[in-house]
């Protein structure tokens, strides 16, 4: 079976400071599941190493059956990630960003788009600050 996610023996170091240790978990696919805890255990070091943005320095990690130190365009494209230092461009209405954004999603759906403007009644010249 292959997993969402599955890491075998994940560590993270900086310096002296083991932000992962030997973590070792299964995601079933299809499963919601989630990192909680207070600051400073590790969850926004894990998902980083998940999505390659760090390397491990010990143990590997698997996302879709793909290694992530091998992960391409291809596999983003199965694979949603939100930085928790996520910055809108706030000056942008919400017409200038899905424009924006179409480009990265060979997949768009202009349809989706259209029904999600009317549903959360977006006003297409206001500024995403606004909102």
């Amino acid at each position: 079976m292959i997993h969402a996610i599955e890491t075998r023996g994940l560590t993270r170091r900086f310096g002296r400071t083991e932000a992962v240790k030997d973590l070792t978990l299964r995601v079933a696919t299809g499963s919601v599941f989630a990192l909680l805890g207070p600051n400073g255990p590790g969850k926004t070091t894990t998902l980083k190493l998940l999505m390659n943005l760090l390397r491990p320095t010990r143990g590997t990690a698997d996302v879709l059956g793909n290694d992530t130190r091998h992960l391409d365009a291809a596999h983003f494209q199965r694979v949603g990630y939100v930085s928790e230092n996520q910055r809108l461009p706030d000056w942008m209405t919400p017409g200038e960003l899905f424009d924006y954004c179409r480009p990265f999603y060979p997949g768009w759906d202009d349809e989706l788009r259209r029904r999600l403007e009317t549903d959360l009644a977006l006003a297409a010249q206001t500024p995403l600050r606004t909102l």
